[in-house]
């Protein structure tokens, strides 16, 4: 085998050097290429020691030393942010819907008026013998004349906590005639009311008279006595909760519906009387034929409403991908703040409420965390959807959007979930049910949707308790540095002063490894001194000095094949100072420079030239 030149044997150790220089800052920025071309080789000895001056580092930026997975669960936004993210798995829609009521027809009935005239007829004999018309007073008849009655009943889901209205589509004719004692005593009814129950909208569809609607009382002026006044109404809804009248009552009580109404008759008259020897002035008689609505079955409804809402799954994910420097061995992942975006969809018209859990696992043992508040989903106008959007966060004044939220909720202990670790499993599950306590419109008898979705998501900013560690080792030295040793008492120090961008403290521990990867601590020293101070903002440089010294025993140089560094990163300074939090990781921005780097061998160099 070759021997190697002094030169070929001072480059080895020189290049051992510069690798464990490189090594201070692994975390984020280790270059382990370097030139030695760029090593300025004059040396000089005096009092035992050899100065070898090298030059800077190159500029390592954040996304050269974290090695992401292409398909991992950190991701890195288009600016260079880093952030943890993962989307819940595909969940099935939950169906809901409140069935329809039935309003069945018990009673109806429709009753003939008899009107007593006596007063025109009286009024008239006195003088008949001068005339063959008279005149008489106004006659008025009360509007509680009952020309026709009905009842009917139905069942009420127990979804349905109150009623309000419902709208129906439901028709009521009427006939009207009047018998010869009416058409010959008077040509025309001044005027005829029919007043319909209070708690009925509606609107006529056809009139053979022209009539006024005033409220529930439609009035018809100087209506002709002979031939048939046909009326048709359309019922458009029907109205709870008013108060018993004498046009009758709606009530939705114990699981029922009662509905009991009269349609009501008035009559004035003031016309002329034409008398007549055959008339029976006490039965004159109006007659009514009324063909009332048929079962109504009620559909859309306004009150309100408990509809059963199965929706007990918002999503599960796994996790994986992760960078390895999270699996290490004392990582602590305090996450500044941790978020989980729930979207929901729904064309529910009722406003809905969850009460959200996060089940997460770690180790094998399952951990739950219950949200601080409910979440509350938007009613969606009828006939669309509406989509609510809520942010669950660990710090409500990080986040930079609110507005584009419908509720945001602050739960510190959603760190939880990464911290100590990253948990390997997250599910969010839910108890929903609707606000019962707001008056709403719902379509009875139809299927509502609502869709979750949830993503959680970390940009990778550090709390105060976060530590992250990273291991690596630098390693194949041994064929350049067998040849050499220190006498007993030399040993190699390396000095730089560190540039750092990245707003993390970092600090470095080193042990010497063999041949086989083995401990080698009890033949070979290493001290490294100096922590590096992090960037506050992510974007001025912190600069900090840093020294690495290695102490070999005598022979021990042979034995060294490397270094195993140990790197952590935290928010909080080992020696005080300003806790950095809240700044998320950058690969672009986020870089560190050694720069002044000097090696000195201070002690007997002892090599093997031959």
């Amino acid at each position: 085998m070759k021997k190697k030149t002094g030169k070929e044997l001072i480059g080895g150790l020189m290049s051992s050097a510069l690798i464990l220089i490189g090594g201070v800052f692994v975390t984020g920025c280790t270059d382990n290429n370097y030139d030695l071309d760029d090593i300025d080789m004059t040396v000089g000895f005096g009092n035992g020691e050899l100065n070898i001056p090298t030059s800077s580092t190159t500029t390592i930026k954040l996304s050269e030393v974290l090695d992401l997975e292409e398909n991992g669960d950190v991701k890195e936004d288009i600016d260079g942010t880093y952030r943890f993210y993962k989307k819940g798995d595909a969940v099935s829609p939950t169906k809901t819907r409140i069935s329809t009521v039935t309003v069945k027809k018990a009673s109806a009935e429709s009753f003939d008026v008899v009107l007593d005239l006596s007063n025109f007829a009286a009024l008239s004999g006195k003088r008949a013998a001068h005339r063959t018309t008279s005149r008489a007073a106004s006659i008025n008849f009360s509007e509680e004349m009952t020309m026709g009655s009905f009842s009917y009943h139905g069942n009420v889901p127990s979804e349905v906590v109150e009623l309000t209205k419902a709208d129906v589509n439901s028709d009521l004719s009427f006939n009207i005639s009047f018998d010869n004692n009416i058409s010959k005593l008077v040509n025309k009814i001044s005027k005829l009311s029919i007043t319909l129950p209070s708690f009925m909208d509606f609107s006529v569809s056809e009139s053979t008279s022209a009539y006024t609607q005033e409220g529930n009382v439609l009035v018809f002026d100087d209506v002709s006595t002979s031939g048939n006044h046909k009326l048709v109404v359309n019922i458009k809804s029907i109205n709870f909760g008013g108060k018993e009248d004498a046009t009758g009552k709606l009530t939705v009580e114990g699981g029922k519906v009662d509905m009991t109404g009269n349609v009501l008759m008035g009559i004035t008259i003031n016309e002329d009387v034409n008398i007549s020897s055959d008339i029976d002035p006490t039965k004159c008689t109006v007659k009514s034929d009324i063909n009332f609505m048929s079962d109504m079955e009620l559909t859309s409804v306004t009150g309100r409403f408990s509809p059963k809402i199965e929706l007990n799954n918002l999503g599960h994910t796994t996790i994986s991908g992760l960078p390895d420097f999270l699996n290490e061995d004392g990582v602590k992942v305090d996450i500044e703040n941790p978020q989980i975006i729930l979207t929901l969809t729904s064309d529910m018209t009722v406003d809905g409420v969850i009460a959200g859990v996060i089940n997460y696992i770690r180790d094998g043992e399952l951990s739950s965390i219950t949200l601080n508040d409910n979440i509350y989903v938007k009613s969606a106008n009828p006939g669309s959807v509406a989509t609510t959007k809520v942010c669950v966060c660990r710090k409500k004044s990080l986040i930079s959007n609110p507005e584009d939220y419908d509720q945001v909720i602050e739960q510190d202990n959603l760190k939880n979930v990464l911290f100590p670790k990253v948990a390997s499993d997250i599910s969010f599950s839910a108890t929903a049910w609707a606000d019962d306590s707001k008056v709403a419109s719902f379509e009875l008898g139809k299927d509502y949707t609502i869709a979750p979705e949830y993503e959680f998501m970390a940009p990778l900013s550090f709390g105060e308790d976060a530590n992250i560690v990273y291991t690596d080792n630098l390693d194949g030295w041994h064929d350049d540095i067998e040849d050499i040793d220190l006498k007993e008492g030399g040993y190699i120090l390396l000095t730089a002063n560190v540039e750092n961008r990245v707003p993390v403290y970092l600090n470095v521990d080193a042990t010497p490894i063999g041949v086989n990867g083995e401990d080698i601590s009890g033949e070979v020293n290493v001290e490294v001194t100096g922590e590096v101070a992090a960037s506050t903002n992510g974007v001025d440089a912190a600069v900090s000095p840093v020294t690495v010294k290695i102490t070999p025993k005598k022979g021990a140089m042979k034995k060294l094949d490397g270094l195993k560094l140990i790197v952590s990163g935290s928010a909080k300074s080992t020696a005080g100072g300003t806790t950095v939090t809240g700044v998320p990781l950058n690969a672009k921005t986020h870089t560190l420079v050694a720069k002044d780097i000097n090696v000195k061998l201070v002690g007997t160099i002892v090599a093997d030239l031959n």
